[in-house]
């Protein structure tokens, strides 16, 4: 278990406050919200840091050199290569201290925040949240049981507010997707009949798919679809869903 002073508590707040507004800054958009981004990238960098105080400091470079091999830019590459060098020296050393290794994790983060695309879509952000959460646990197994005990709560509600989410998106996509391709029928239906020269009804076709559209676009729209703007991802393919329609 790995004990943290306040004065030294203090210093590693400041650290995470500073990597938090620098991985803000980078613009990353894991739900395209710009308000909700912020605040989930934030918090989760926070926590990320603050765990990283509690880990041992090879868990920090590890992260770092991860960073550093797929660091897209050189001044990214000095970025992680500085955090893992430095942890590495200071580890080895025996001088780690709390705030020594949440300054590698807040310079590894920075390198992670601004990957870009690493081959496939999502394959950078899977390896930032991968290599990130592993640093998080194997902090939190170092803190004291009253502190893991907190963590687990939140991880637990934001697990279970996930689920409702998607439980309540899934719903409503169901619930409209038979307005939406009625109305899409209805409004290839109305473009056959206006090529075809028979005005009045093409007109009554797209007068329907317009009213089955907006239908489905209600359904979308739902009291319980509103979580899904939260959820990572989720909220991207929903905000896409709603803008479409």
């Amino acid at each position: 278990m790995s004990l943290v002073s306040v004065t030294e508590s203090r210093s590693v707040l400041a650290i995470a406050l500073v990597g938090a507004a620098g991985a803000v800054a980078a613009g990353c958009s894991p739900t395209g919200a710009t308000v909700v981004d912020a605040i989930l990238v934030g918090l989760a960098v926070l926590g990320v840091v603050w765990a990283a105080a509690s880990s041992p400091w090879w868990a920090g470079v590890i992260a770092a050199i991860v960073a550093t091999v797929f660091a897209p830019s050189a001044v990214l590459l000095a970025v992680g290569a500085l955090a893992a060098g430095g942890g590495l020296v200071v580890g080895l050393r025996g001088r780690a201290e709390p705030w020594t290794r949440a300054l590698v994790a807040a310079l590894a983060v920075q390198v992670f925040a601004r990957l870009g695309e690493v081959g496939g879509f999502g394959v950078s952000a899977a390896i930032a949240i991968s290599t990130l959460f592993a640093l998080t646990v194997v902090g939190l197994s170092r803190r004291p049981r009253r502190d893991r005990r907190i963590a687990f709560a939140v991880a637990a509600a934001l697990v279970v507010g996930t689920v409702l989410a998607l439980i309540g998106g899934g719903l409503a996509a169901a619930s409209a997707r038979g307005s939406l391709e009625d109305g899409v029928d209805r409004a290839q239906q109305a473009v056959d009949q206006l090529t075809d020269g028979d005005f009045d009804a093409a007109r009554a076709s797209f007068h329907e798919a317009a009213e089955l559209l907006a239908e489905g676009d209600a359904a979308l729209d739902r009291p319980w679809t509103q979580p899904a703007r939260l959820v990572p991802v989720v909220a991207q393919y929903r905000a896409a869903a709603t803008e479409l329609v």
